[in-house]
């Protein structure tokens, strides 16, 4: 989750749009006090405006016509609304830009001071928790709700369709495959999130054996090579044999891996 809200919030209100001839944003009214939907596209041209409240199902709002290539629509009775996109009114087919209204599900997390780590502990853990240091954080801003993987995938898409990302695996250390950034984007070469996902053996109940971590514990984010596209995976199309341990191990009794416990 860490990593998808990180990048949701370095995006902001930045899923780009693929369709050249229309975008939107959303900026300050004159007055200073009021928010305009601002859509640009072609002068005659009628386009239906779309808003969500969750990012994932959007109801048509109103339909426009463009006098010249530009209109300020403003955005009054929002009635909790926070997402806004546009489609053709000719078409079914929506832009893929989504303007986000600022701020709307943002909160300000201030600047601070934590001491990390713990100079007394003792046993296997003791090198991952010494010294014990002080971290200082500057004001950030994230989501004050979860992003959820479908969400995550459509930013993504859209990101990989600008050239912003791309898929490698050329970064050093343990194989797997990572989303990083372009030198189109602002985030060169840094690694955004771990499709592989990581799995650690250790000691996670204290019983002093070395168990695996739950099989759940993954990145359910995939990228499929011949499509390009990202997609979520589906728990129940997982080779779950890699997440044997020991020869001969049965799967059949993980009450994780019942129907039921699966992820949506």
């Amino acid at each position: 989750m860490k990593n998808v809200i990180t990048f949701f919030i370095l995006s902001h209100c930045a899923i780009v749009s693929s369709f050249a001839q229309s975008s939107l944003s959303i900026q300050t009214g004159e007055a200073g006090t009021t928010l305009d939907l601002i859509i640009n596209g072609t002068a005659g041209q009628s386009y239906v405006i779309q808003s969500s409240t969750d990012f994932e199902e959007f109801t048509d709002v109103e339909t426009v016509t463009l006098e010249s290539s530009s209109l300020a629509w403003p955005l009054t009775d929002l009635s909790g609304q926070a997402f806004f996109r546009l489609r053709e009114e000719d078409t079914q087919e929506p832009s893929y830009q989504i303007e986000m209204l600022p701020d709307v599900l943002f909160v300000t997390i201030p600047a601070g001071s934590f001491v990390m780590g713990d100079n007394e502990a003792k046993g296997p853990i003791a090198d991952d928790y010494k010294p014990e240091r002080t971290v200082n954080m500057s004001e950030f801003a994230m989501s004050e709700a979860e992003i959820t993987n479908a969400q995550y995938v459509d930013f993504l898409n859209a990101a990989l369709a600008e050239g912003l990302i791309e898929v490698t695996s050329s970064i050093p250390g343990p194989p797997s495959t990572f989303v990083v950034g372009t030198a189109s984007s602002s985030y060169e070469d840094r690694k955004l999130i771990d499709l592989g996902g990581s799995r650690v053996l250790k000691d996670h109940d204290g019983d002093g054996s070395i168990d695996p971590e739950n099989p759940l514990n993954q990145c359910w984010i995939e990228f499929d090579e011949s499509a390009q596209t990202f997609q979520v995976k589906d728990p129940k199309a997982v080779d779950w044999d890699a997440f044997v341990y020991e020869p001969g191990e049965s799967r059949s009794d993980w009450v994780d891996l019942a129907d039921d416990q699966l992820p949506g």
